[in-house]
């Protein structure tokens, strides 16, 4: 018999993560270890990835005049600003 893990404090999930991935859902629910911090090959992917993002939108503000840009670190104010943009019938956020 395997070892026996105490799961008490896992709160109830619901019938979605039955229709998941197993391992997802465990990785979604238990956290065994930090991130590892990304490697060098992984930190240029992603500066690659900002530069491609940084072009995009760069070409998108030169085609729409009324383009509203939606950035930051805080979600709260993202959702806010995505919302008030929306209500405000912005064509393209």
């Amino acid at each position: 018999m395997g070892a026996r893990y105490d799961v008490s404090a896992v709160p109830p999930q619901g019938g979605y993560v039955a229709k998941q991935c197993p391992v997802r859902a465990q990785w979604d629910v238990i956290r065994p270890c930090e991130p590892l911090p990304p490697s060098p090959v992984l930190e240029r992917r992603f500066e690659r990835g900002r530069r491609f993002e940084a072009t995009v939108v760069a070409g998108l503000t030169g085609l729409h005049s009324d383009l509203h840009l939606v950035g930051g670190t805080d979600r709260a104010e993202r959702e806010a600003s995505t919302l008030g943009a929306m209500l405000a019938g912005v064509p393209v956020i």
